[in-house]
């Protein structure tokens, strides 16, 4: 699952939960999550809240092509 995260500008301690227990439930179904669009700000909210460990800094992309690109290598 590709999410576009350009418009996510702020995280308080409710939507971080929410992004957790999305995360478990995707990952109980084998999809893998990758963000792209990802401004810094919110990369430093993720990592506060202990979430950027679990999405993984390798799963960030800058654009939405080059986060198509990088599932695409992996489903070789």
């Amino acid at each position: 699952l590709i999410l576009d995260a350009q418009a996510m500008l702020d995280m308080d301690s409710s939507g971080a939960e929410a992004f957790r227990q999305a995360m478990a439930s995707l990952g109980d179904r084998g999809v893998t999550l990758v963000m792209s669009r990802v401004y810094r700000p919110f990369i430093e909210q993720l990592r506060n809240y202990g979430l950027l460990d679990e999405v993984g800094e390798d799963r960030l992309c800058a654009t939405n092509r080059g986060a198509a690109a990088a599932f695409r290598q992996d489903a070789r």
